[in-house]
This record gives structure tokens, sequence and C-alpha cells, in this order.
């Protein structure tokens, strides 16, 4: 792994400056977009949710809060006979219950709504039986006296239950609804605030380390240039990455030991011009020189000062003896 990571970092850093700039631009985008897509999700996963619980609670909200009272009352009805049992169908108020339950129970996400919707399920079961036993009763000849006794212990104490559920089912999804909320809102703002604080840091990543890595070489080639300029041609750029400015350090180093050989041939050129200057000076300066010696000794001898014309004609000798072995 960091060895993969050495050479992801080896091919950054051999890329053009326009690549750099560019990638630090997508490098800065890219973090921002992960993020905004997470939010999006995130806040469509949260509103689902929010949307679910609400939903229970206007779907129980179809649940009459005067189910109690209108069920007792019907049922009242058709015991006293001011009523058909037809015409009332009280199991038509039972089975649209069943169905708000249904609805209810897959939309619910409250761990206490099953068992509440359970109980009333069995509930709803109950009153059922009640409702049909006072049913056969009436079509058995009435039997008034059983069917007040199944109204006032079984159906009334069945509806209050079923009522008592669904207030504490109405609770629960309310209580649910308010919590997601509430989550949905710390979500958002702690979901705002750790995408602030990760774009600052990418953001402070980018800023500090891109720019480095584009400024760092053109600093060092700068520094070889000044150098350069101020006559050290033994100096060289060792700038290995960056596709322009490696290409800039190479030229450059070329450039240097271009002008480093021209002006070490130029010295020998003008060496060579020098001792060949002194060559001719000496070839125009040897007879005149060996003339006017001549022309003293024999001065010297026709004023008889032997001694001194023969110590010249040694030194003389010994000058051309040196001039012989230097040659």
């Amino acid at each position: 792994m960091k060895r993969k990571f050495c050479q992801i970092m080896e091919r950054y850093k051999d890329l053009s400056m326009t690549s750099k700039i560019s990638l630090a631009f997508i490098s800065m985008l890219l973090p921002f977009a992960i993020l905004m897509g997470f939010w999006f999700t995130n806040m469509l996963k949260s509103n689902e949710f929010y949307r679910k619980a609400s939903q229970n609670t206007s779907v129980i909200s179809e649940f009459s809060l005067d189910f109690k009272k209108n069920y007792d009352y019907k049922i009242y009805l058709i015991i006293v006979g001011n009523k058909s049992y037809e015409s009332q169908k009280p199991v038509l108020d039972i089975n649209n219950a069943r169905a708000i339950l249904d609805s209810v129970k897959a939309l619910t996400l409250s761990r206490n709504s099953p068992d509440i919707i359970h109980n009333m399920e069995n509930n709803l079961d109950h009153l059922e039986r009640y409702t049909k036993a006072i049913q056969a009763n009436i079509e058995y000849g009435g039997r008034y006296d059983e069917n007040e006794e199944l109204w006032e212990t079984g159906v009334q104490s069945i509806t209050s239950n079923i009522q008592q559920n669904m207030l504490e089912l109405l609770y629960y999804e309310n209580k649910e609804s308010t919590q997601i909320y509430q989550d949905v809102n710390k979500r958002t703002v702690q979901m705002i605030a750790g995408s602030v604080v990760i774009l600052v840091i990418v953001a402070i990543v980018m800023i500090t380390y891109i720019p480095r890595t584009i400024s760092r070489p053109v600093r060092e080639l700068c520094k070889v240039t000044e150098q350069a300029a101020e006559g050290d041609l033994t100096v060289r750029s060792h700038i290995a990455h960056g596709a322009e400015l490696k290409v800039l350090s190479d030229s450059f180093n070329v450039m240097i030991e271009k002008t480093s050989n021209l002006i070490d041939r130029v010295k020998q050129e003008q060496t060579k011009l020098r001792e060949a200057e002194l060559e001719i000076l000496q070839v125009q300066i040897n007879p005149h020189f060996l003339y006017n010696t001549l022309d003293s000794i024999s001065w010297m001898c026709e004023q008889g000062k032997n001694a001194e014309a023969v110590v010249m004609v040694n030194a003389l000798a010994r000058l051309f003896r040196i001039s012989i072995s230097k040659g």
C-alpha cells in the first residue's frame, strides 16, 4: 500500500503545472460532491422516515376518536330494536378499523406500535364475536337481557380498550414523528459542521501542498540561475520532476555546459595567440640582441678588455645553451 502511494506521488510530481492545478481544483470539488451526495441521500432517507411517521399519524387520525361512542350507540340501537343490524352494519366499522391498522402496521417505525396494533386486532376480533353473538340472539327471538349484558360487559369494555389502544398508538406515532424530525435536524447540523471541517482540511492541504510542489522547483531553478549569473558556471540544476520545469532544468544545464566549454575554448585560443605573438617577438628581437652583443664584445677586444669580453662570451653561450635545451 505504501509503495503504491509512493508511485502515485511520483507520477503526480511528474505532471505538468496545468495538470497539477486542474488536479487541485478537482481534489477540492470531489470531496464537496461526495459530501453533497451523501448529504442528499441521507436527507432523502430521513425525509422518507418522517413521511412514513407523519402518514401513520394521518392514517390513525382517520380512526374516529368517537369510535367507542358511535359503536356503542349503534349496537344499543340494534339491541333495543330502533335500528336493524343490516342498516347499521357494525361489522363494516370493524373491517374499516382493521384496514387502518394494516396501513399503520406497514408504515410504523415505532417499536411500541406493533404490540399495540396486535392488542387492537385481538380486541377487534373479540368485538366482532360479541357483535355477531348479539346478532344471533336477535335472530333467535330477541333475548334482550342477554344482549344487554353482552353490550354492557362485552362491547363497551372492548370498545374502551380499543379507544385506549388507539390513543396510545397515536401518542407513540406522534412521538416517533417528533423524534425523527429532531434527529433530521440534528443530523443536518452535524453533516453541515462535518462537511465544513472536511472541506477546510482539504482546502488547507490543497493550498499548502500543491502550490509548494509547483513553487519549490521554480525557486530552485531561480537560485541556480542567480549563481550562474554571478559567474559560477559549475552549478547545475537537479530538478527531477515536473514536465515543464524538468525541460527548463535540462535546457539550463545544457546551456551552462556549452557556455563553460566555450569560455574554456576561448581561453585556450587566447593563450595560444599570446604564445604565438611572443614567439614572433622573440624572432624579431634575437638578431638585434645578437648583433648588439657581438658588437660590444668586439669593442671590448679593441679596447684591450679581454677579461670582460670573455665573461660576456660565456654569458652569451649559456643563454644559447638554455634556449637550445628548452627548444
